[in-house]
């Protein structure tokens, strides 16, 4: 007997060495050999031995549930339990005190641990969902920037360059003509130093006023007025102070780059922006007295997106909301942006 301890005290310490360096840790045959070593050794036990047995049983038992499956502690417990019904060793009774209390445990453990791994995989695959959708709206949010600074700032710069060159030969032949030009080329720059302010004021990040989302619309809009001239009437209630930041902060996104849509595009005089809201839904829409849209119609979201149509940056911050979009479009005569959004 103490023979077959010392052995099984040897084995178990190569076993533990050889999963510490990563050579056989948590395989089946390991498991299965674990068992069959300690049925054997149960089986010619005593009763003077019944605290060497179970402890090797809870060793076998431990190590079924850290460094296995999570079933393969079912397969020891249910190896043990036949084991000792058939064989009905002297200590039988004994035994079954452990086995029962202790196989009970280590598989609620196991299942425990099941449950455990499902949940890191599914969190595991929604931060990959997430990094790719960062990484998507990240290279969205680049596309729409370089395309908003090559239209605007850099095509201001590049006729500033032309109508400079202009300037100068203008100067060589006719001075007072060249002095008109340049009060022009001066409004010209002044005016687009307001465009430069407006668009980098456009790239900040919009705060979200402490007395609900309203009111930091109405200051776009008021913002936005002042910087285009556009004449922009707002309307709201006061009952947009509880939702949640980060739907808040889309919902933002989603109205300045309808209005710089609006200025940029547009060619407008007038434009309204309203935003309404119920027990669980945000509305929000934009209108505007402009050129609308090339195609004539009202489209939803689905639509839009499988004719490639409306502005997508837009689009895609309504789908990710989990919101609707209604766009209607009339070519002379303007455009309507509506969204819907549950709060």
């Amino acid at each position: 007997m103490t023979v077959l301890a010392a052995a099984f005290t040897l084995y178990s310490l190569a076993g533990l060495s050889r999963r510490s360096a990563g050579k056989a840790g948590g395989d089946l045959l390991s498991l299965i050999s674990d068992t069959i070593f300690f049925l054997v050794f149960a089986g010619f036990g005593s009763d003077r031995s019944l605290w060497l047995v179970s402890g090797f049983f809870v060793y076998l038992l431990l190590s079924a549930v850290v460094t296995h499956e999570w079933w393969d502690p079912f397969i020891v417990v249910g190896a043990s339990a036949g084991f000792f019904a058939i064989a009905h060793p002297p200590y039988g009774g004994d035994l079954w005190r452990i086995i029962l209390p202790g196989g009970v445990l280590a598989c609620l453990l196991a299942l425990r641990k099941r449950r455990l791994w499902q949940s890191l995989s599914a969190r595991t695959a929604e931060a990959d969902m997430l990094r790719s959708s960062l990484a998507t709206a990240r290279e969205d949010e680049r596309q729409r920037i370089a395309g908003d600074f090559h239209d605007g700032p850099l095509q201001s710069f590049v006729s500033l360059q032309m109508r400079l060159e202009v300037l100068r030969r203008l100067i060589e032949r006719d001075f007072h003509g060249g002095m008109s030009e340049l009060q022009d080329i001066q409004e010209f720059i002044k005016a687009q130093v307001q465009e430069m302010r407006a668009f980098l004021r456009g790239m900040r990040p919009v705060p979200i006023e402490e007395r609900g989302l309203s009111i930091s619309i109405r200051r776009i809009v008021a913002e936005f007025q002042k910087d285009s001239g556009i004449d922009v009437t707002f309307e709201g209630n006061d009952r947009t102070d509880s939702i949640a930041p980060a739907t808040a902060m889309e919902v933002l996104q989603i109205v300045r780059e309808a209005l710089h849509n609006v200025r940029k595009h547009a060619g407008a005089s007038r434009a309204a922006v309203a935003v309404t809201r119920d027990s669980s839904r945000l509305e929000v829409a934009v209108e505007d007295n402009g050129a609308g849209f090339t195609f004539a119609g009202c489209y939803t979201l689905d639509e839009l997106d499988q004719l490639r149509l409306g502005p997508s940056s837009i689009r895609r911050r309504v789908r990710g909301l989990g919101g609707d979009l209604v766009l209607d479009s009339k070519p002379g005569r303007g455009s309507r942006l509506k969204i819907r959004v549950s709060v």
